[in-house]
């Protein structure tokens, strides 16, 4: 590898299916960079080195805050590589599987951000076409830094080539790409999608387990609603989600102006607003700013609404209803919250009852045309047949019952039946009993919270204790050998007293398995973490054989590879590892592939050996 002497290298510090990145230190500027080298078997390529340098020239271009600055590209017959600014700090995947977000005001102010900085280099016509967590960098100052720009899909063209299988990230993928369509500005639009639904919820919407099965949830757009995930989601968070998810193009948001603009629409409802300031206190000290974040959106909250519950406009009440479930999720014991969650439901009533006091009046009125039809058809000659009509004053009442009966009932939150008498008067009295059931307002957590009295029965027979389980990163959890939750780093069991058998599973690590003991009315806090990775494995295809080399270790003959395959040890701690494979036969000219494994992951590679000239 020949590197201007200028710059001095440090350490690798990481590699792709495209290039390898190194630390440096620029000795005539005395600063750190990144060197990105591509890999030797693509430099051979022409068309590939120029891609490389026009997406370099291209990106230099861009000037922002949240954008890797590019500073020199250089290119000779057996390198060529590109010189950026260097980010030490952790990527977003590695900081989201350190600590458990699941914040829609997290995701928001985060999508934001990078919707800003993306809507940039769209100005500039660069598309991305491979936003992900593992992309984009979180530097030491605590700014977010967006790096990878249009190299993604050379990757994948060689990847198809070289190795059979599709690089990159299937489930920020969009289904433009999947189809092999062309692709534009709302390609990056739903990958950002993709990362409000992930921080929002602490989980992918669109998951498998292989990449085509990603791929099809993706190209059918099946994804289970975000706010049965979180309940802190709401109706407008999730209308944001949902249209940045669009598998149309036409009905996905069109730019990155209008998601960046109603995200922070939705974060002032909030009382956030400076959100450059915040997301740094944020990365400061997640755990922290959570607890304060949550402190200050609850008084934001309660001064808001107290101000707004008594003059907002019937249609602005469901939004209103919204910011109180957020404030009662917060604050499920809050004197203060639970106040004007009452105080809601009584204007409510109000307004509700200033249309039932109508009923009556439009049932006299009913009542009255029906006497006057009836009198003034009672005067028409009878013989003419033509005209002749029987009143119908039996029926006359029901108009009445069913004018009542048929308007819905908001007042007030109990799942029990208010039996009214409604007295008609007819040629007969008659009394008619009408049921109304009356509507619960109330937020999702509270709803809940309600237990039937037949589930007090229940509880009353059978003592019950909870497990609460804490899982690094995470984990299909099974209780008694039954799937309770998918994905989980916090779930609580609540459960029949007695043993049970918790067995936790992870694609990446080998099963937890544990037994526990309930007593009636114990909570019991069990912390599982994944300490076995499972090794990766792969299977050499290849029509010659040749001599097998891992990292320059001499592994064995290809034929006996293809049968067998190749375990991999992974002992790195995000569960990924990067491996050099050459193949050679004398003849022909050698084969080298950097590839990246993920712990648990099956790979055929498929070697193609051309002879020697």
């Amino acid at each position: 590898m020949e590197i201007d002497s200028r710059y001095k290298i440090v350490e690798k510090a990481g590699s792709g299916g495209m290039a390898t990145v190194y630390r440096a230190v620029d000795t005539v500027l005395n600063r750190e960079v990144a060197i990105k080298v591509l890999h030797p078997h693509l430099v051979e390529k022409e068309e590939v080195k120029k891609r490389f340098l026009r997406e370099a020239q291209a990106i230099a271009r861009l000037r922002h805050k949240n954008i890797i600055e590019v500073f020199d590209y250089k290119s000779s017959e057996t390198d060529c590589y590109i010189i950026s600014e260097f980010i030490s700090g952790k990527n977003l995947a590695e900081f989201i599987s350190e600590y458990d977000i699941s914040s829609p005001f997290i995701a928001a102010m985060i999508v934001s951000i990078l919707s800003d900085a993306i809507g940039h280099a769209h100005a500039n016509g660069i598309i991305h076409r491979d936003i992900k967590p593992e992309n984009i960098l979180i530097s030491s100052d605590n700014i977010l830094k967006i790096t990878d720009f249009g190299i993604a899909h050379i990757a994948d063209t060689e990847s198809l080539t070289i190795t059979g299988s599709i690089s990159g990230s299937p489930a920020h993928m969009s289904p433009e790409q999947i189809d092999g369509k062309d692709v534009d500005i709302r390609t990056d639009i739903f990958s950002l999608g993709t990362l409000l639904y992930l921080i929002s919820t602490g989980e992918l919407p669109f998951k498998g387990n292989s990449p085509a099965s990603i791929f099809k949830s993706i190209l059918m757009g099946e994804y289970i609603e975000p706010v049965e995930l979180n309940p802190l989601i709401g109706s407008s968070f999730s209308a944001i989600i949902h249209k940045a998810l669009k598998k149309n193009l036409s009905e996905r948001y069109s730019s990155t102006i209008d998601l960046k603009h109603d995200l922070e629409n939705y974060l002032k409802d909030y009382g956030i607003v400076d959100i450059d300031r915040e997301l740094k206190e944020f990365f400061k000290d997640p755990i922290k700013f959570m607890d304060d974040l949550s402190r200050r959106i609850s008084h934001h909250l309660k001064n808001r609404l107290y101000k707004e519950i008594t003059s907002t406009a019937n249609e602005d009440r469901i939004h209103i209803q919204d910011l109180l479930n957020v404030l009662l999720i917060l604050n499920p014991e809050d004197e203060d919250s639970q106040s004007l969650f009452n105080r809601f439901k009584e204007i409510s009533t109000i307004k509700q009852n200033k249309f039932r006091l109508m009923y009556p009046a439009i049932a006299i009125i009913a009542i009255i045309i029906g006497i006057f039809v009836f009198v003034h058809l009672s005067r028409v000659d009878s013989s003419d047949s033509s005209l002749s009509l029987r009143p119908r004053d039996k029926y006359l009442p029901a108009v009445k019952a069913d004018l009542i009966r048929d308007i819905p009932d908001n007042d007030r939150g109990g799942e029990d039946f208010e039996t009214e008498t409604i007295k008609t008067e007819n040629s007969e009295k008659e009394e008619r009993l009408i049921k109304r059931e009356k509507k619960r307002i109330a937020s999702k957590k509270n709803r809940e919270r309600s237990i039937s009295s037949t589930e007090n029965r229940v509880n009353a027979v059978t003592s019950t204790g909870e497990l609460r389980l804490y899982i690094k990163p995470y984990g299909d959890i099974y209780l008694d050998g039954s799937l309770f939750a998918k994905e989980k780093a916090t779930v609580n069991i609540r459960t029949n007293s007695g043993k049970h058998i918790i067995r936790v599973k992870n694609p990446f690590y080998y099963d937890i398995e544990k037994e526990v003991d309930i007593k009636e009315d114990q909570k019991i806090d069990l912390r599982l973490i994944f300490d076995r990775i499972k090794p990766a494995k792969i299977y050499i295809n290849s029509a010659i054989d040749c001599d097998i080399y891992i990292d320059g270790i001499f592994i064995g003959r290809s034929d006996i590879l293809m049968r067998n395959g190749i375990t991999i040890p992974i002992d790195t701690q995000n569960g990924k590892r990067q491996v050099l494979i050459k193949a050679t036969k004398s003849g022909y000219k050698d084969f080298i592939s950097n590839i990246e494994l993920s712990a648990g992951e099956s790979r055929n590679l498929k070697i193609i050996l051309k002879k020697s000239k």
